[in-house]
């Protein structure tokens, strides 16, 4: 058993340092620069108005925007996640990163712990160590400032809430007539 939690801890820690290296590298990009401002802009007012200041964020011509300049088109909580943690006066790559990369650590070890209660055996986790770092999508959109992290997060978190009898339909809040 301990040498299964050396195994978790060995890959959490190389995925953390393998992600830490390349949230410094870039900035901002396309996505992650829509959903930084936006993240702004619920910092400043509350709601994901599409006016910072003198500027307009109009992606593709305001196609995600309503009749009052508001983003309704993608969920807002990423905003809403990011909001907290962005700082208007000086906007940082690795900032606006930092709070998504973290869940997708928490996710890594959600998986690991799922993988060693279930007494799964060694060369099974070790496996999974390995898939981790050859799944080079796993780690750029566990770092990147979108909602990836997010949905990866609460996937498992519904996945391991079923799985273990603590949900028992998992789309029972849905109402749809059938």
């Amino acid at each position: 058993d301990r040498v299964r939690i050396h195994i978790a801890i060995i890959g959490i820690l190389l995925f953390a340092m393998l992600g830490m290296k390349w949230m410094q590298t870039y900035s901002l990009w396309d996505d992650e620069a829509n959903t930084a401002l936006f993240a702004q802009s619920v910092h400043e007012t509350g709601d994901t108005s599409a006016i910072i200041g003198h500027n307009i964020i109009a992606y593709r011509n305001g196609a995600e925007l309503n009749e009052n300049l508001k983003s309704r088109y993608i969920s807002p909580l990423q905003y809403y996640f990011l909001a907290p943690f962005i700082d208007p006066a000086r906007p940082d790559p690795f900032k606006a990163r930092l709070p998504f990369f973290i869940l997708s650590l928490i996710s890594l070890a959600l998986i690991y712990r799922r993988l060693i209660l279930l007494k799964l055996p060694t060369p099974v986790i070790f496996a999974f160590f390995c898939f981790s770092f050859g799944l080079t999508s796993l780690l750029l959109f566990g770092i990147q400032c979108r909602y990836y992290a997010l949905t990866f997060f609460f996937t498992l978190l519904l996945a391991d809430q079923y799985y273990f009898g603590r949900i028992e339909k998992p789309l029972s809040f849905f109402r749809f007539g059938l």
